[in-house]
């Protein structure tokens, strides 16, 4: 913000403009960092538990009961694709 208000004013890329840019972009991750820590410190006092669970392959992302969660009716979307 305050490195496109430079370059409109002054012109051109210059040292100051790229300093200006560096210390922008630093505190812009500063500030997602630090709520990023809030936000994780707040889920911590909040919460009993969280956990995460990876998919390693394909064979884990079918569950093993699939007919379960098969639809038997066919979508208007998905009519023409047969």
């Amino acid at each position: 913000m305050l490195g496109g208000l430079r370059y409109e004013a002054y012109g051109g890329a210059d040292v100051n403009h790229m300093w200006i840019n560096t210390l922008e972009e630093t505190l812009e991750m500063v500030g997602m960092a630090t709520f990023c820590y809030a936000l994780l410190n707040f889920a911590e006092a909040r919460m009993t538990s969280f956990s995460f669970q990876f998919v390693t392959g394909p064979s884990d992302a079918v569950p093993q009961n699939i007919e379960k969660y098969e639809s038997k009716e066919v979508s208007p979307i998905t009519q023409n694709l047969n």
